[in-house]
């Protein structure tokens, strides 16, 4: 290559990067000027209520353990310790009924 021709072609280089970066600039704009909202979180209260006794008592069920209903449930490992056995009274039959 002629040295007149890595001129031009330097030349054409540097023009197309600069007219790359202008259209990036007009279509982008430019990431100083850009500016964004952010909502800001209110100041939490003080004082502590406390939570509903019809929800949150002593007799409320657990949601940490397994619920075993029916009578297949006695047969399942995971709920072998909610069941006690029954035993039956003197006529034969449970003491419940």
């Amino acid at each position: 290559m002629k040295r007149q021709e890595v001129t031009l072609l330097f030349f054409i280089a540097v023009a197309s990067t600069a007219a790359a970066a202008f259209l990036a600039n007009a279509l982008f704009g430019n990431p100083n000027d850009a500016r964004e909202t952010v909502p800001v979180v209110e100041r939490l209260p003080a004082e502590i209520t406390l939570p509903d006794p019809l929800v949150f008592n002593e007799r409320a069920i657990d949601p940490t353990r397994t619920v075993c209903i029916g009578v297949a449930a006695i047969d399942d490992p995971e709920c072998a310790d909610q069941f006690t056995p029954v035993e039956p009274g003197p006529g034969g039959e449970d003491e419940d009924s």
